[in-house]
């Protein structure tokens, strides 16, 4: 645990002062990420994962996927009642793609209402960093909250 929180703060404090990272890396602290998330969740937490096992030499800009991660845990999970967290990370050539999908648990719906600072300041950086090369679409609604997004690497 400890060493993933090293890493963790390692790429925050270090890689990050870069315009560019090695998507390896960018996804490395994305899994670091949900690890230390599955020590705090309970039962009442269904989290699936799918994440590729190879991947390519691509560069992306750091930071920039992790805000919808975040968000799924931060207004997806309730110990009171059934939370369900799902996220699909792939890469087809040099395409990469984000699925994450989390049902929205009652007593954060009116933070979520207050919040969204992260999600909006990410969207603003994918218009300046990959203009028409990506896509995201966000769709929110009473039960759940879902993000896709394609962001072509090249």
């Amino acid at each position: 645990m400890v060493d993933k929180l090293s890493e963790m703060m390692r790429y925050t404090m270090k890689d990050t002062q870069q315009d560019f990272v090695l998507l390896e890396d960018e996804i490395n602290y994305i899994n670091n990420f949900i690890e230390l998330q599955k020590l705090r969740l309970d039962r009442s937490v269904k989290l699936e994962y799918d994440c590729l096992q190879t991947i390519p030499a691509l560069q992306i800009a750091p930071m920039l996927l992790i805000p919808f991660i975040e968000n799924a845990f931060k207004h997806g999970v309730n110990s009171e009642q059934k939370s369900h967290i799902n996220i699909e990370l792939t890469i087809n050539k040099t395409e990469l793609q984000l699925s994450v999908v989390n049902n929205k648990v009652s007593f954060q719906k009116d933070i979520s209402e207050k919040s969204g600072l992260g999600i909006t300041n990410t969207w603003h950086r994918l218009n300046l960093i990959y203009p028409s090369k990506h896509l995201l679409v966000i769709n929110d609604t009473e039960k759940e909250f879902s993000v896709s997004l394609h962001i072509n690497l090249q």
